[in-house]
């Protein structure tokens, strides 16, 4: 985020750059590349033999004076129109230029910034954050309940669930990180079913059902017992790769962060 968000500002500081210098130096330079051509007045005519009394002499020589004058303004505020043309012009191609850098880095951060908050969210809502939430899927050896728990797996992956995890089983002996997370358990018949009671009652003191979740895959349209739902609080049951992300939801909100000492 602080790499995408570092972009931004630099495309925004080197848009302003490449502006106004640009614009210095179209002022700086202006008078060079474009001088005023100012009409230059016509040196004053020999002293003339006849008296000032003359009326249509004087009359010429101001009216002469009033047009060079009328035509240097006229000229001058035409070239000023043209100058804040240009450089109207200039700054608009120069926006387009710095809006092209920092457009993308624009949308990274405003993706980035719907993404916090969209996390803050989920977490408002399931007291934790269900991207980064365990869940542990189990790794068969059969090849059929293997390729099933692959089409959870991919399914939960599309979710947007990014910790996912495969584990052995409750006959591994290594089952303590199941005490936090979510855990999905294959039940085809009652044997996995009476595995899983097992594993519930040998580790009834560790397991928090505000840290650790159970889902049961029930295949085959398996009839989960009752009394398994007595066993633990924090336990549903589904029946389809689909309904199994609905669920990580589900049990999610029961789940609560470890506290930090």
């Amino acid at each position: 985020m602080k790499e995408r968000l570092l972009k931004f500002q630099i495309g925004i500081i080197v848009g302003l750059a490449i502006s106004g210098i640009s614009l210095f130096a179209f002022i700086l330079f202006w008078e060079n590349i474009y001088p005023l051509p100012y009409q230059t007045i016509q040196p004053a005519l020999q002293p003339s033999t006849s008296s000032p009394t003359d009326l249509s002499e004087l009359t010429t020589r101001v009216t002469s004076l009033e047009q060079n004058q009328t035509y240097n303004f006229q000229t001058l505020e035409w070239k000023l129109d043209q100058k804040l043309i240009i450089l109207g012009w200039v700054a608009f191609f120069i926006s387009l230029i710095a809006g092209a850098i920092g457009i993308k880095s624009y949308n990274d951060l405003d993706e980035i910034i719907k993404e916090k908050v969209g996390k803050e969210l989920d977490k408002a809502l399931y007291q934790l954050d269900p991207t980064n939430l365990s869940i542990f899927v189990p790794d068969l050896n059969n090849t059929n309940d293997k390729n099933e728990m692959e089409k959870v797996w991919n399914r939960l992956d599309l979710t947007g669930l990014e910790n996912l995890n495969w584990y052995r089983g409750f006959e591994s002996g290594r089952v303590k990180h199941l005490f936090e997370g979510v855990t999905i358990v294959l039940l085809k018949n009652e044997t996995d079913e009476d595995k899983f009671t097992d594993f519930l009652k040998r580790y009834k003191k560790q397991l928090n059902p505000k840290r650790a979740a159970f889902i049961l895959y029930a295949k085959d349209n398996y009839k989960v017992k009752s009394s398994t739902f007595e066993l633990y609080e924090n336990l549903v049951t589904a029946n389809m790769p689909t309904t199994v992300a609905n669920m990580v939801l589900v049990v999610g909100r029961g789940l609560r962060e470890k506290e930090k000492k």
